[in-house]
């Protein structure tokens, strides 16, 4: 038979259960967050922080290096670093556009760098003597433009890899080219990716970069990708073994060396016609002294001799650098 509780015993028990009147109250209280099956945040704050750092410095080199090829001041800047699903990111991507595929060895998959159109044109008209014309025409580039524009994405390529070292070397390579976004499957569509999107400006010219890793390309070094090991990375000091491998790289590093005979300049014509007994009057006598020239740029004058059987320049002043003079308001 059941045993039925007593009147003290029913009382006690409804004292012990709390009912909370305010909905808004206890939905706090059970801490509920919404999560996003279709978007889920594999990547952190933090180290999303990081990416967004790691890309900035790659936006300063690429940016300097583009200023210099293309003759005018270039603004590259981080505009953004999101989670999309890689479907999402392949319908953000113009048609045609310029995709270039890369390998790397990290996650032992692909990334993706996509320049607008727009983009595309105006470097190729600069790289080709133009002003930079922007044009609207909507077509793919030719196999030859592709050519031109190739040597900008090597360039990038290795630049991105060192902005990366802190973290770990990507070892990126140039797998392939594609103009049409349907045929770049490097990843489920249901990948979720990081997209990093640079803004380019040129003059009053505007456009855009984007670089798309799939998670699994990052996932071997997510754990390197946190604030903690960025900081310690920087602050690393080279250990000795290090510094005696730069040593030996830069000792062992071969710089072209030339001296100087003359200024003058001759026609191509009269080069051609040259045959043997022909004389050459230079501008300088033998009294004078030469430039010698490292990589292009005059370090040192010298005067020319004999060495045994071998014509020689004998260095005999160091080119000294330009005073710098401080000038005060009066």
């Amino acid at each position: 038979m059941s045993k039925i509780l007593s009147q003290d015993e029913v009382n006690a028990l409804i004292k012990d259960i709390h009912v909370d009147k305010d909905p808004e109250k206890a939905n706090e209280k059970k801490n509920v967050n919404l999560y996003d099956f279709k978007h889920p945040d594999r990547i952190s704050k933090d180290q999303l922080r990081v990416l967004k750092t790691i890309h900035t410095n790659f936006a300063k080199t690429f940016g300097t290096f583009l200023s210099t090829k293309l003759r005018s001041t270039v603004d590259l800047n981080v505009l953004s670093v999101d989670q999309l699903t890689y479907s999402e990111f392949t319908i953000t991507m113009a048609s045609p556009s310029c995709i270039y595929v890369i390998y790397s060895a990290v996650g032992d998959g692909s990334f993706v760098i996509e320049f607008a159109p727009e983009l595309v044109f105006y470097i190729i008209d600069r790289l080709l003597g133009g002003r930079g014309e922007i044009i609207d025409e909507v077509r793919e580039i030719t196999i030859i433009e592709e050519n031109v524009l190739k040597k900008i994405v090597q360039q990038a390529i290795i630049q991105l890899n060192d902005s990366w070292q802190q973290i770990a070397s990507l070892e990126p390579r140039m797998a392939s080219f594609e103009t049409n976004p349907q045929f770049v499957q490097i990843a489920p569509a249901s990948e979720p990716s990081v997209v990093i999107s640079f803004s380019v400006k040129i003059q009053n010219f505007n456009s855009l970069i984007t670089l798309c890793f799939p998670y699994f390309v990052l996932e071997p070094i997510m754990a390197q990708l946190s604030i903690q090991s960025w900081i310690s990375n920087k602050q690393k000091e080279l250990r000795p073994e290090d510094m005696k491998i730069m040593e030996d790289k830069v000792m062992n590093t071969t710089v072209e060396m030339c001296a100087r005979l003359s200024t003058n300049s001759i026609k191509l014509g009269d080069i051609m016609s040259l045959s043997e007994g022909d004389v050459l009057v230079f501008d300088k006598s033998i009294n004078d002294k030469f430039e010698i020239l490292l990589a292009g740029k005059t370090k040192f004058y010298g005067k020319p001799g004999i060495v045994g059987k071998k014509v020689a320049v004998k260095i005999t002043d160091i080119k000294k650098k330009p005073e710098v003079k401080a000038h005060g308001r009066k």
